[in-house]
């Protein structure tokens, strides 16, 4: 709590008697301090508007110039990438020039012919993947992905690894027969 010495209690005292006193004569102290530093702060307050109003005019023109010399440094970065993609679109067209006026050479002079065993021949089918079972560890199967030229150990081939980790939900009677026909 705020404590007050003997001198400062006195003249609290004093000055709420004064004020009583005016009060008691109709003369309000308070309200009368209150129009005197209204009226203060009309006088001062055209000052500090003009004072803060060049602030920002300041403030304002600062901006819009910075803001006029970075439109203008994009407008240049972005000249020098036009004039830079019109050269290379110049380059371009020169060379496709070149190449049209030396020469036409047929191009089925490099066209070999292709063997029927090549990859591109062979249907897509021919070489699907197999899962192989390569064991069992603890009751659980392992199976890997092989190719159909791959060989299989273990001689149990699936044709998918869900069927190859259990093959005992599964109808593998079918598959097996599928399997010594394509063989």
């Amino acid at each position: 709590m705020l404590e007050l010495s003997n001198e400062s209690k006195n003249r609290l005292i004093i000055f709420l008697l004064i004020l009583l006193f005016f009060s008691l004569l109709g003369i309000n102290i308070l309200s009368q301090a209150g129009f005197g530093l209204q009226e203060i702060i009309d006088s001062i307050l055209p000052f500090f508007m003009q004072l803060f109003g060049i602030f920002g005019m300041a403030t304002g023109k600062a901006i819009n110039l910075t803001s006029d010399v970075a439109a203008e440094g994009t407008k240049s970065g972005i000249d020098v990438v036009d004039g830079s993609i019109q050269s290379v679109g110049k380059t371009l067209q020169k060379v496709s020039a070149l190449s049209l006026l030396s020469g036409n050479k047929s191009r089925s002079d490099n066209i070999k012919s292709d063997d029927s065993n090549s990859n591109i021949q062979n249907n897509i089918s021919s070489n699907k993947a197999k899962w192989c079972l390569v064991g069992e560890y603890e009751g659980k199967r392992g199976c890997i992905q092989i190719d159909k030229s791959d060989e299989c150990i273990s001689n149990q081939t699936f044709p998918n690894e869900k069927i190859c980790l259990n093959p005992a939900k599964s109808d593998m009677k079918h598959f097996h027969q599928l399997e010594e026909h394509n063989h």
